[in-house]
């Protein structure tokens, strides 16, 4: 009985160490001249700048404070909501945006109080990592300190992140429904159609200018 309360106490222990391991995890740091934020939090979000998820873009937001990746994937600019979020603090994030065929698009650093930004692209060595299904894993690091306008700026991000993708979903090839009412209300305008219009619009068609007594040349 002494032996089986040994394993479950075992099981106990590693069951509370799994969040650990599952979390998100971000470390390193970014600095420019004097300023500098040490990396503790991260999140990542798929860019839906482009219909076909293949084609997404991922953006990896690597922070001194905690950032709320749902509302940074929803929003329309992702870098403006992860901005807000840093509010009057003084806190700043690093941006790395990674390309369909993992190679990467820039980097942007921002910070508070102290105010600074930077943005970057073709320098240090990004590498990414096996990772689980729906993760994204790397580093991208610059190890020994570039010189812009009489300033240095070295960095070093090491990143694994669920990849939270933006709310709703990318319709087909051809529109889905709302392409197929597209295309008829278009048909209909370009035949002068007013009956059909009046059909599309419903009860509120007066408000469209669509009256009764409309006539076409």
């Amino acid at each position: 009985m002494r032996g089986n309360r040994g394993v479950f106490c075992v099981v106990l222990l590693a069951l509370a160490c799994l969040p650990a391991f599952a979390g998100d995890r971000g470390s390193g740091h970014f600095r420019k001249g004097d300023k500098r934020i040490d990396i503790a939090h991260v999140v990542a979000v798929s860019s839906d700048e482009d219909a076909d998820p293949a084609h997404a873009r991922t953006y990896v937001f690597l922070s001194d404070v905690p950032l709320d990746a749902a509302a940074i994937a929803a929003a329309f600019d992702p870098s403006r909501a992860a901005e807000g979020q840093l509010g009057d603090r003084a806190a700043g994030y690093v941006r790395v945006c990674i390309d369909p065929d993992g190679g990467e698009c820039g980097l942007y650093f921002s910070r508070n109080n102290p105010s600074a930004s930077f943005n970057t692209s073709g320098y240090g060595a990004l590498t990414l990592e096996p990772a689980q299904p729906g993760r994204i894993a790397g580093r991208w690091v610059l190890a020994e300190p570039d010189d812009f306008f009489g300033e240095t700026y070295d960095f070093d991000l090491r990143f694994d992140a669920a990849l939270v993708i933006p709310p709703g979903h990318p319709l087909p090839v051809d529109g889905g429904d709302p392409g197929k009412a597209y295309r008829a209300w278009i048909a209909a305008v370009a035949k002068g159609d007013v009956p059909a219009l009046q059909t599309m619009v419903g009860g509120d068609y007066n408000g469209w200018r669509l009256k009764s007594d409309t006539r076409t040349t």
